[in-house]
């Protein structure tokens, strides 16, 4: 049977899909990071800054300042110059004195003796690297993070992969459906909450108040707000100040035509749930249900809301988009 996945892809979309599964759409470095360095990184040698070299010697005496030596090399060179018979036994004898004073001189004789002229330089390297904590580990892999003050946190990622894992162990509860209670004063608080886990993400309500607008611009990472053409034209206006009035980061608020939008959701990147009741009334008079929506259907409207959003009416967006000079 032929193989379509191999085992590096299936633990790609093994570690995708748990992370989809929790709500969150991991980025490339994310994956990649997990992928090649999972655990932490172990200690290594500092890089090389400047290449050393050996130390150099020089040898003193030995064979080659001996007179037996000497005498060697007589007796070689006269084979060159004697042909007879008697030249030929005289440089055999002169051959026998000279081997005769090589091999009865001590080691130390042959081989003479090493002095050092230059010492060895050795290879400089930077500081080295030390092994990668357990917190660092974790916060490489954007599963935690550390503010200034050394405080820890999960990402929408590391939370993401809780909530999936939890979910493994049937105990998603705490993580799924969360219900707001009815005159409890931490509803809309834990409301909040939940729209600043979900990140950069699009809130769609079609009666949305200035007042939740407000708490939405100062306490998430909301950058699309759509409300309804339906809602009041004062009420319009008072939130197109609101935006207007600057925030420090993106927002935008955009009008959908009239029967357009019914349901109220939070469509994001780390998380997509829809909302039960309008978010002027969370907290007050009925319970509101916050019910996630399983990564196929999030996927699904998102395309919608993308629609949605790009057929809406522009009401106010910050920083304030800049109209170009006419050409001449």
């Amino acid at each position: 049977m032929m193989q379509i996945i191999d085992d590096n892809q299936y633990k790609a979309l093994s570690f995708v899909s748990f992370a989809n599964r929790g709500g969150n759409r991991p980025k490339e470095i994310e994956l990649r990071e997990w992928m090649l360095n999972p655990g932490p990184k172990p200690g290594r040698r500092g890089r090389l800054v400047k290449r050393g070299r050996p130390a150099k010697y020089e040898t003193v005496g030995g064979i080659y300042d001996t007179e037996s030596f000497r005498n060697l090399a007589r007796a070689a060179s006269n084979i060159i110059d004697n042909s007879t018979l008697t030249g030929i036994r005289k440089i055999g004898e002169d051959w026998q004195r000279a081997s005769a004073g090589i091999l009865s001189a001590n080691v130390y004789s042959i081989l003479g003796t090493r002095r050092l002229i230059e010492p060895e330089i050795p290879d400089e390297y930077g500081p080295d690297v030390p092994a990668e904590s357990f917190v660092q580990h974790l916060i490489r892999l954007g599963w935690i993070d550390q503010d200034d003050q050394g405080g820890l946190g999960l990402t929408p990622l590391g939370r993401a992969l809780l909530r999936s894992e939890d979910a493994s162990e049937g105990e998603s509860d705490a993580y799924d459906v969360v219900v707001l209670d009815a005159q409890n004063e931490l509803s809309y608080p834990v409301f909040i909450q939940r729209l600043a886990e979900a990140g950069e993400a699009i809130l769609i309500d079609p009666y949305l108040r200035i007042e939740q607008l407000l708490a939405i611009r100062a306490y998430t990472s909301i950058s699309r707000v759509l409300v309804s053409s339906q809602l009041r034209r004062e009420d319009r206006a008072a939130m197109a100040v609101l935006i207007e009035s600057g925030t420090g980061r993106p927002i935008e608020l955009r009008m959908a035509d009239h029967g357009v939008l019914h349901d109220r959701m939070v469509i994001g990147t780390n998380s997509a749930f829809t909302i039960g009741t309008s978010i002027n009334t969370i907290g007050k008079q009925h319970p509101t249900i916050l019910t996630p929506l399983p990564v196929v259907a999030a996927d699904v409207m998102r395309t919608h809301v993308d629609k949605w959003w790009n057929e809406a009416q522009t009401i106010a967006t910050y920083p304030p988009v800049e109209e170009e000079p006419p050409e001449d």
